[in-house]
């Protein structure tokens, strides 16, 4: 099979700060918040396709119908596994279509 590889990094500006230390390396980042309430959303991509009137390009890859796509991530948490990933598939009008969870 022929894959192809989309790398999605961090922001520097957009991700929970109010309270948080963040450190930013080579390959990784590393976030330290004691306060936060569980739930709470760290970072986030989007893509959005106009540009006129939210002034950004795709963060993510747009996904074509009939394909066959995988996630794979790469943290540590403490306590262990205390964070998931959310994935939350839109229509054209922004309309949630489905939701995934990963643990």
């Amino acid at each position: 099979m022929d894959y192809k590889k989309y790398i999605i990094y961090w922001n520097k500006r957009d991700f929970y700060n109010y309270g948080s230390q963040v450190t930013f390396h080579h390959n990784s980042a590393s976030f330290k918040n004691s306060l936060m309430s569980p739930g709470k959303k760290i970072v986030s991509w989007k893509t959005s396709l106009n540009y006129q009137g939210e002034r950004t390009y795709p963060q993510l890859p747009l996904l074509r119908r009939g394909k066959t796509y995988y996630v794979a991530s790469k943290f540590k948490t403490i306590p262990e596994n205390s964070a998931y990933i959310k994935i939350d598939f839109k229509d054209n009008l922004n309309e949630s279509i489905k939701k995934i969870y990963i643990k």
